[in-house]
């Protein structure tokens, strides 16, 4: 998405890129949302290099707007929206009427200086804590952005079991409103070849079965077969580095951390090949279907689930 995002950047297109990840409220939408989409906008239209500070938004966002007008340039749009955010911030405004409003930012925008925008939001699985305090934020979204002629938006999520549901079925706000593409880690060809082209560049030719060794490993993920190309770039060719990386060790940590007992004991279980009814879960369907939505798990066949990144199930082998 990143490079998506900098191959259609250009004079006459805003890109602006939003995190969820963390994000547990309306009012923390609307701080990255006010945040990301302003600074691009001032930044691409009269090229200022403001910072904004997430600590305090709303002191950041009237030096824009003082920035701006120092510099002498009409930017209507920038003065409401500063100003609603403040009201946001001093709860003189209903914070579902503000978010109607946000939403409706960039068309607005785009509008005042005649540039098409393109939204584009990571870890969108986030929304779904939206919903608990406002179950109808889904679909207030889905009504705005659909009305926008010169604003298009991109989603993008970790969470496949999640995103799935926001997108697929047919009692959700999104659903059959976005092109879905489904991300697959690189075949075993494109992989080796993916590798040895890397290692040669910086000098290193290792032999095949090494490079199909790494490829098992790490199941042809983009993200660790480059890893395991930087590794073997600086200690030679040995397939195993990678399992020691201590990159490897904080991410999949992060990733164990968010798991319950339960989740964790299941996880443990499928990746030494233990069968579910005896890995000790009480209700293990439901344990699975949590860590499908996850996108921890996915289905191998009749009754049959798998670890979808061959790199965990090693991780946890070494350090169950």
């Amino acid at each position: 998405m990143n490079v998506a995002l900098k191959l259609i950047d250009n004079e006459n297109v805003v890109t602006v890129k939003v995190s969820l990840e963390g994000v547990r409220s309306i009012r923390q939408f609307i701080d990255l949302y006010v945040s990301s989409i302003l600074t691009e906008v001032v930044k691409k239209s009269i090229r200022l290099r403001l910072k904004v500070s997430l600590i305090n938004i709303r002191d950041a966002l009237h030096a824009l707007l003082g920035a701006v007008r120092e510099a002498g340039v009409r930017f209507d749009g920038l003065d409401f929206y500063v100003k609603l955010y403040t009201d946001v911030v001093d709860y003189k405004v209903n914070m579902i009427k503000a978010l109607d409003e946000f939403l409706q930012m960039p068309q607005r925008i785009a509008e005042e200086l005649s540039k098409n925008m393109v939204i584009a939001f990571d870890e969108f699985q986030y929304v779904r804590f939206l919903k608990q305090p406002y179950p109808d934020v889904l679909r207030i979204m889905r009504r705005v952005w659909q009305s926008h002629s010169m604003v298009e938006y991109v989603i993008a999520g970790s969470e496949v079991g999640i995103m799935r549901d926001l997108l697929s079925r047919s009692d959700q706000p999104f659903f059959a409103f976005f092109r879905v593409i489904e991300l697959k880690p690189f075949d075993k060809d494109t992989s080796i070849s993916f590798l040895r082209e890397g290692l040669m560049e910086n000098g290193v030719d290792c032999p095949m079965d090494i490079l199909e060794k790494v490829y098992e490993l790490t199941g042809g993920f983009p993200a660790w077969l480059n890893l395991a190309g930087l590794r073997m770039i600086e200690g030679g060719c040995d397939k195993y580095l990678i399992l020691s990386d201590p990159t490897v060790k904080l991410i999949m940590e992060s990733e164990l951390s968010g798991l319950n007992p339960n989740q964790l004991k299941l996880l443990k279980a499928l990746a030494a090949g233990i069968k579910l009814s005896r890995a000790g879960v009480r209700k293990p369907n439901r344990v699975l279907s949590e860590l499908i939505a996850k996108g921890l798990v996915e289905k191998a066949g009749w009754g049959k689930y798998s670890i979808v990144d061959p790199l965990l199930v090693n991780y946890l082998r070494i350090n169950g």
